[in-house]
Protein backbone atom coordinates (compact mmCIF):
# COMPACT_ATOMS: atom_id res chain seq x y z
CA UNK A 1 0.00 0.00 0.00
CA UNK A 2 1.19 3.34 -0.70
CA UNK A 3 0.96 5.33 2.47
CA UNK A 4 -0.96 8.90 1.76
CA UNK A 5 0.52 10.28 5.47
CA UNK A 6 3.54 10.05 7.76
CA UNK A 7 2.19 10.32 11.45
CA UNK A 8 4.18 10.60 14.89
CA UNK A 9 2.39 8.43 16.91
CA UNK A 10 2.09 7.24 20.69
CA UNK A 11 0.62 4.40 22.40
CA UNK A 12 -1.03 5.22 25.42
CA UNK A 13 0.47 2.96 28.58
CA UNK A 14 -2.22 0.12 30.04
CA UNK A 15 -1.89 2.51 33.31
CA UNK A 16 -2.91 5.75 31.01
CA UNK A 17 -6.05 3.78 29.86
CA UNK A 18 -4.09 2.36 26.35
CA UNK A 19 -3.76 -0.85 25.40
CA UNK A 20 -2.12 -3.73 27.39
CA UNK A 21 0.44 -4.70 24.85
CA UNK A 22 2.65 -3.90 22.28
CA UNK A 23 1.80 -3.00 18.75
CA UNK A 24 3.44 -5.65 16.30
CA UNK A 25 2.54 -7.59 12.82
CA UNK A 26 2.50 -7.07 9.39
CA UNK A 27 0.32 -3.96 10.19
CA UNK A 28 -1.94 -2.30 12.63
CA UNK A 29 -5.53 -0.84 11.43
CA UNK A 30 -7.92 1.44 13.64
CA UNK A 31 -9.82 4.33 12.96
CA UNK A 32 -7.92 7.46 13.38
CA UNK A 33 -9.96 11.15 14.88
CA UNK A 34 -8.80 13.66 13.59
CA UNK A 35 -8.68 17.10 16.33
CA UNK A 36 -12.16 18.49 16.34
CA UNK A 37 -13.76 15.65 14.51
CA UNK A 38 -16.35 13.38 15.40
CA UNK A 39 -15.66 11.05 12.62
CA UNK A 40 -13.38 8.49 12.61
CA UNK A 41 -11.53 7.31 9.74
CA UNK A 42 -10.10 3.95 8.90
CA UNK A 43 -6.16 3.38 8.64
CA UNK A 44 -3.82 0.64 7.99
CA UNK A 45 -0.15 1.37 9.78
CA UNK A 46 2.59 -1.18 8.07
CA UNK A 47 4.40 -2.44 10.72
CA UNK A 48 6.47 -4.69 8.79
CA UNK A 49 7.95 -6.79 11.23
CA UNK A 50 8.66 -3.92 14.09
CA UNK A 51 7.34 -3.56 17.53
CA UNK A 52 5.72 -0.57 18.55
CA UNK A 53 6.38 -0.60 22.79
CA UNK A 54 3.70 1.47 24.35
CA UNK A 55 4.47 4.66 25.70
CA UNK A 56 7.40 5.62 23.11
CA UNK A 57 6.76 7.64 20.45
CA UNK A 58 6.82 6.61 16.69
CA UNK A 59 7.16 7.53 13.21
CA UNK A 60 4.78 5.73 11.33
CA UNK A 61 3.04 5.63 7.05
CA UNK A 62 -0.06 5.34 7.29
CA UNK A 63 -2.53 4.62 4.42
CA UNK A 64 -6.90 5.69 4.59
CA UNK A 65 -9.46 3.63 2.79
CA UNK A 66 -10.94 6.80 1.85
CA UNK A 67 -8.27 9.05 1.41
CA UNK A 68 -10.56 10.95 -1.14
CA UNK A 69 -12.81 12.04 2.45
CA UNK A 70 -9.69 12.73 4.59
CA UNK A 71 -7.19 13.87 2.99
CA UNK A 72 -8.86 17.38 2.20
CA UNK A 73 -8.77 17.97 5.92
CA UNK A 74 -5.59 16.87 6.65
CA UNK A 75 -2.52 20.04 6.85
CA UNK A 76 1.00 19.43 8.51
CA UNK A 77 0.49 19.99 12.79
CA UNK A 78 -3.03 18.28 12.73
CA UNK A 79 -3.42 16.67 15.69
CA UNK A 80 -5.11 12.43 16.08
CA UNK A 81 -6.03 9.83 18.12
CA UNK A 82 -6.24 6.15 17.49
CA UNK A 83 -9.07 4.46 18.73
CA UNK A 84 -9.73 0.96 19.84
CA UNK A 85 -12.97 0.63 21.65
CA UNK A 86 -11.47 3.59 23.59
CA UNK A 87 -8.30 6.39 22.17
CA UNK A 88 -5.60 4.62 23.17
CA UNK A 89 -2.73 6.65 21.23
CA UNK A 90 -1.96 9.81 19.84
CA UNK A 91 -0.05 11.89 17.25
CA UNK A 92 -0.07 14.39 14.40
CA UNK A 93 0.78 14.51 10.92
CA UNK A 94 4.39 15.59 9.82
CA UNK A 95 3.75 14.84 5.82
CA UNK A 96 1.19 14.58 3.93
CA UNK A 97 3.05 12.44 0.85
CA UNK A 98 3.59 13.93 -2.19
CA UNK A 99 3.18 17.65 -0.93
CA UNK A 100 6.44 17.49 1.21
CA UNK A 101 6.76 18.64 5.13
CA UNK A 102 6.19 22.48 5.65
Amino acid sequence: MKPDVILTVRFLTESEGGRNAPVEGKFYACPLFLEGESQGFDCRIPLDGRRLELGEIYEVSATFLDRDTVLPRLKIGTKLRLWEGRYIGDGHVIEIVGQGTA
